[in-house]
């Protein structure tokens, strides 16, 4: 537990490299009259409309409060205890709309769900026909999952340096690279330099729409 364990995310750690990133994605029922975002958009300024998530502080949550945030307008936030039961009630019709991870692929391949939007700033290479938020009616729109590798904060530069030169020809495996996609991952190798600076401008992003939306952990 980092909260007992007080580690502080701007001074406890090295940046080694940013691995991966994830988007989430913007989900309906196939039968949804909703087939567009500027339809989802259009159907919330008139009345209510719940989305669906992993959880409260789950990133998924996040992605919602900030399209309301952005898309200007207010989606009721049904919580679950995890992606799975959230796909499982958007497949049953029970919400109309989730905002969920790439474990919902499978069921959009079955034609039992549609994909409205991918919340990245550029299109996923995941999802090339699917378009982004920002491209769909919410400007300026751009918010990701990630994975990144630090070290101790002691570390000494040139073995961070070798971490991250290692870690450079792992990446660039095309098996390893496959594998990460199969998982809905997207391969976004970066230097120690990039990764210090994704966390911190992230850190301030999410903190922002974490406040702004009184969203607290569970």
């Amino acid at each position: 537990n980092l909260r007992k364990l007080n580690y502080n995310v701007d001074t406890d750690f090295a940046p080694v490299a940013q691995l991966a990133q994830m988007p989430v994605l913007v989900a309906v029922n196939a039968a949804s009259p909703f087939h567009s975002v500027a339809d989802l958009l259009k159907a919330a300024r008139s009345g209510s409309i719940d989305y669906a998530s992993g959880g409260v502080g789950t990133l998924q949550n996040i992605a919602g409060e900030y399209f309301n945030k952005l898309g200007h307008v207010k989606l009721k936030h049904i919580p679950y205890k995890g992606t799975a039961p959230a796909i499982t009630d958007l497949i049953a019709g029970t919400v109309p709309v989730a905002f969920v991870d790439p474990a919902v692929s499978p069921h959009v391949a079955s034609g039992r769900l549609r994909l409205l939007a991918v919340t990245t700033g550029k299109r996923s290479r995941l999802y090339p026909e699917t378009p982004t938020l920002d491209e769909a009616g919410v400007p300026g729109y751009d918010l990701f999952n990630w994975y990144g590798l630090v070290a101790p904060r002691d570390t000494p530069k040139d073995v961070v340096e070798k971490m991250n030169a290692a870690l450079a020809v792992v990446m660039a495996k095309p098996d390893i690279r496959k594998k990460m996609e199969d998982a809905g991952k997207e391969p976004a190798f970066s230097t120690p330099a990039h990764l210090g600076q994704l966390i911190s401008s992230e850190k301030k992003k999410w903190g922002e729409i974490i406040k702004s939306a009184g969203i607290k952990g569970e």
